[in-house]
């Protein structure tokens, strides 16, 4: 339990790599609970910092281990890492399930998918009213993939972490970006040479 609040603590102020380490270095973790809540943050991670290739194989790992995260998580993820490795059939396939399936439908989830299916992807306008806060991670990896602009709600969900997405996105409106950019600088994660790039 001590490990889990100070994890949980390292969380909230923004240190996810440091979290992501010490999660890590746990050998072995009783609780059923926290360790639901250590993987679902080990695949945020992974898609917030583009590691896709290492949050596909870490979905299988999970899926072979029967661990389950709410929401269908891992079921999108394997829907994403389909497509990302170009099995668009097997991907609509498995997504027509969790249509199926799904309770509370992700209509955020569904409008990417789909302008990720879209070639004009990127000039597609998500809205932004369906946004899934326990999903946001998936979705900026949806977004960076196909080039879809990001919005100010992923700003204001996680500034610390959701900035640099937003800073690389040349498909998401320049004065978010420089907004993005700003927050970045305050927070320590950029130098004043970008933002001056970024103004050029």
């Amino acid at each position: 339990d001590f490990q889990n609040l100070i994890i949980k603590s390292l969380i909230k102020y923004g240190n996810r790599e440091k979290a992501y380490i010490a999660i890590q270095s746990i050998s072995e973790i009783n609780n059923l609970e926290h360790e639901v809540f250590y993987r679902k943050f080990e695949l945020d991670y992974l898609l917030s910092t583009f590691n896709l290739s290492e949050a596909c194989d870490f979905k299988n790992v999970l899926q072979d281990k029967k661990i389950n995260i709410e929401n269908n998580f891992l079921l999108k993820i394997d829907i994403f890492c389909l497509f990302l490795e170009e099995k668009i059939d097997e991907a609509n396939l498995l997504y027509s399930l969790l249509v199926e399936s799904e309770v509370n439908k992700d209509i955020y989830f569904d409008n990417l998918f789909e302008a990720l299916k879209n070639e004009n992807s990127s000039k597609l306008n998500i809205n932004n009213t369906n946004l899934n806060k326990e999903m946001i991670f998936l979705y900026s990896a949806m977004h960076r993939v196909g080039n879809i602009s990001l919005s100010d709600e992923f700003l204001k969900v996680d500034p610390f972490n959701l900035s640099m997405p937003i800073i690389l996105s040349r498909a998401t409106d320049i004065s978010l970006r420089l907004e993005a950019a700003h927050q970045a600088y305050n927070n320590g994660l950029i130098g004043i040479d970008s933002i001056a790039a970024l103004y050029q």
